[in-house]
């Protein structure tokens, strides 16, 4: 039936990005442009330079180059950043943590979403959520975008309540 394809295309879908994350899991990718961020404004330098070995350089194959990718989210990542960076954590392990993270919190948001608002939420939108590949290029390559959008809900449904302190 077409809706056991469209559930076997999703799965695959999942399949294939939780491989590619798997793969790239200890790599800090982005995430390691964020931590270089941190270290540069913990020494006081510009957290926006790609000068530091922790940046992200993104190849293009088709020319043979490497593009710089520094952290050019708000400052106040940098805080963040620049606080875990202070701790001494090893890049690696910290962008195995960050990802292991974003995930939890994607499946958290995706169980309170799902709570939430149940007559939205089927088996099939479930997979297609999971199978989001911009989801799992987030994950992959640790951005900070699945603990803003765990934050995010939550203020949102607290507004719902009008429950203005906790929003």
């Amino acid at each position: 039936t077409l809706k056991a394809i469209i559930a076997l295309f999703f799965t695959l879908s999942i399949l294939f990005g939780a491989k590619l994350t798997f793969m790239h899991l200890a790599l800090p990718m982005d995430f390691g442009s964020f931590m270089a961020s941190g270290e540069q404004a913990w020494a006081g330098t510009n957290p926006y330079s790609y000068d530091h070995e922790l940046v992200f350089n993104v190849p293009i194959s088709d020319f043979q180059i490497k593009i710089p990718s520094p952290n050019l989210n708000p400052p106040i990542s940098a805080l963040l950043f620049q606080m875990i960076s202070a701790t001494g954590i090893d890049p690696g392990i910290a962008a195995i943590a960050w990802k292991i993270i974003s995930f939890i919190s994607y499946l958290i948001f995706l169980y309170y979403l799902r709570k939430a608002y149940p007559q939205n939420t089927k088996p099939l939108t479930i997979l297609w959520t999971l199978s989001l590949a911009g989801f799992w290029q987030t994950v992959e390559v640790g951005q900070i975008y699945m603990p803003l959008l765990f934050i995010v809900f939550f203020a949102w449904r607290n507004l719902e309540k009008k429950n203005w302190i906790g929003a």
